[in-house]
């Protein structure tokens, strides 16, 4: 379940192709992320780990990998780096405001700001 050229994701293809490349040439492990084409026709985020099988002279006979599902951990980290710049633009325009007339920078203004920022980070 390497992934070939057909049901790996066309954005991803030719860094998984450059990583794969390199890895194999170095000969020691690594690893690499990439999106597949399921039977449903949908692509998922796979963590593809690759290690050397080496006989008694040192040599790679062999490569063995695993692929773990890390779907869900990859649509975590998008919700995540979108809360962030949400919260960035809400503080920027929230700051740009209060400077913008120095009246209504209040307690309340920066009460405010901080429970959205806790509140989103709770979640």
């Amino acid at each position: 379940m390497s992934g070939s050229a057909e049901t790996v994701h066309p954005d991803d293809l030719e860094r998984v192709q450059n990583e794969q490349s390199a890895g194999l040439s170095r000969g020691m492990p690594f690893e690499t992320e990439k999106r597949l084409l399921g039977k449903d026709g949908g692509y998922r985020w796979f963590l593809f780990r690759y290690n050397p099988v080496l006989n008694e002279s040192g040599d790679i006979v062999r490569w063995f990998a695993t692929a773990t599902d890390i779907e869900d951990r990859k649509q975590v980290e998008d919700r995540i780096r979108n809360e962030a710049v949400a919260l960035r633009e809400d503080i920027v325009h929230s700051v740009g405001q209060a400077l913008s007339d120095p009246h209504r920078l209040s307690l309340e203004t920066v009460r405010g700001v901080t429970n959205r920022y806790f509140f989103c980070w709770g979640q």
